[in-house]
C-alpha cells in the first residue's frame, strides 16, 4: 500500500467522530479475528510431502500474516488520530 490514510476533518456537517471512530474499531475487530484465524489456519509439514515444499508454503503464509499486521497497525494509528482529533476538537477554546 502506497498511499498514506488521511485523517477525516471532523465538521458538523460531516460524519460524527463516534460514528468514525466506530467504523474504525469494527475494522479492527476484523483485522483481529483474521489474524487469529489464519494463525490457526497455517501450514502443517504433515501436510506437504517435502519440508522444501512445506517451507515455501510456510513462507508465503507468514508474508500474508505480516501483511495483514502492517495493515492492524496502519488502521490503529489512523483510530487514534481521529481520537485525538475528536478531543482536540472538544476542548475548551484557548483565549
Amino acid at each position: 500500500m502506497t498511499e498514506p490514510l488521511i485523517t477525516p476533518q471532523l465538521n458538523v456537517n460531516g460524519t460524527s467522530a463516534t460514528e468514525l471512530l466506530n467504523n474504525q474499531l469494527a475494522v479492527l475487530d476484523s483485522l483481529r479475528s483474521l489474524l487469529a484465524s489464519m494463525q490457526r489456519a497455517h501450514p502443517h509439514g504433515r501436510d506437504f510431502r517435502t519440508n522444501a515444499a512445506f517451507v515455501v508454503a510456510m513462507t508465503a503464509w507468514q508474508e500474508r500474516i505480516t501483511a495483514i499486521s502492517i495493515l492492524k497497525l496502519e488502521v490503529e494509528a489512523h483510530a487514534e488520530a481521529i481520537m485525538d482529533a475528536r478531543d482536540a476538537r472538544q476542548r475548551p477554546a484557548k483565549v
